[in-house]
This record gives C-alpha cells, sequence and structure tokens, in this order.
C-alpha cells in the first residue's frame, strides 16, 4: 500500500513511476496472493488493477534490461487477468520488442532473440480483437 499510494492520483509524475518496476510486480503478485488469503476479493482487485497501472506507466520511462526481463518473466501471468490496463501493458509490450530484438540480433544475442520472438507470437495471441 505505501509504494502503491503515491499513484492513486490521475495527475502523478513521472518520476515517481522511476526504477519501480520490480517494486510494482512484485506488489501485483502480492495482491493477488493478499486477495487469496486475506483481502475482500474487491480490495483486492482494486490493489492488483492499481500496480497494474503502475506497471503500465512505468513502461513509459527509462527501462533497464534487467526491468524489462522482469516484466517478460512475469508477462504470461499479467495478460491472464481481465482488466483493461492488461489490453494497454500487451499493447505497449508488442512495440518495445521488435526493438528489443533488433539490438539483441545486431549483437548476436540469439537465445534473448529467441525468447523475445516467442513472447511476441503469445502476445499475439492474447490479441481480444483478432482472435486466432
Amino acid at each position: 500500500m505505501q509504494n502503491l499510494s503515491p499513484t492513486f492520483s490521475k495527475y502523478v509524475p513521472p518520476e515517481i513511476f522511476a526504477d519501480k518496476m520490480e517494486t510494482f510486480l512484485t506488489c501485483r503478485k502480492l495482491a493477488e496472493v493478499l486477495r487469496e488469503i486475506i483481502l475482500t476479493d474487491e480490495v483486492g482487485k482494486f490493489f492488483e488493477e492499481t500496480a497494474l497501472i503502475a506497471i503500465h506507466k512505468t513502461l513509459s520511462t527509462n527501462l533497464t534490461l534487467a526491468d524489462l526481463r522482469l516484466l517478460f518473466s512475469e508477462l504470461p501471468n499479467i495478460l491472464q487477468l481481465d482488466y483493461p490496463v492488461v489490453t494497454e501493458i500487451r499493447r505497449t509490450c508488442i512495440n518495445v520488442i521488435p526493438q528489443m530484438m533488433h539490438l539483441f540480433r545486431i549483437n548476436n544475442i540469439w537465445r534473448e532473440f529467441t525468447e523475445l520472438e516467442y513472447l511476441m507470437n503469445m502476445l499475439k495471441l492474447f490479441d481480444k480483437n483478432n482472435p486466432a
């Protein structure tokens, strides 16, 4: 709650989200766990959605490769959630992944390139407007 409360307002300075990807990913997972054991479903969903919104806003900051890897490792779990912001996270990732793939390709980092190619294909499967 302490990490998410500064993000509740509509007009939050972008620096609130800088270098916080790991924090917000942890908040989202914690909200999911707490919803199952302590919180009411409504309160848990509120915190989970707030964490997802914070994750999405963090995507517009200067992210490190480590931040993106953390997000991409959690992305399959996030894409299964039924919140409007998940569509925005998916769209943003679809725009970021090709840039990363290009970087990996020109630097001959083939393992990561292949993993991102797989992730890109998975993102296409979660397109609700374009069923496979």
